[in-house]
């Protein structure tokens, strides 16, 4: 599994979600990949390839790169842990 993290510098959301996600992933073991995305609709070939209309976004992806389940809002670890891990049991859960 990997965590994909979709951000932009002019978002303040995005800041503190980011310790969120590098949080969860050292709490997992999942490596996470950040991916600075100014201009959603036509600056990242990353975030157009994964569908990305909203920041911050965090997608948990198989090993090939298929989008498993997906949050696009805010959380805290706590949150992130209950929107995620309803998948990582075997559940298929998608926000």
């Amino acid at each position: 599994m990997q965590l994909l993290f979709f951000h932009a510098t002019y978002c303040p959301p995005c800041k503190g979600m980011e310790t969120v996600a590098r949080q969860y992933a050292e709490e997992t073991g999942i490596s996470l990949y950040t991916f600075r995305v100014d201009d959603v609709y036509g600056g990242s070939e990353m975030a157009r390839s994964h569908k990305v209309k909203r920041l911050p976004c965090l997608i948990l992806a198989d090993e090939t790169g298929a989008e498993r389940t997906r949050t696009e809002a805010v959380h805290t670890l706590e949150t992130l842990r209950i929107a995620f891990n309803d998948f990582m049991r075997g559940g298929n859960h998608n926000e």
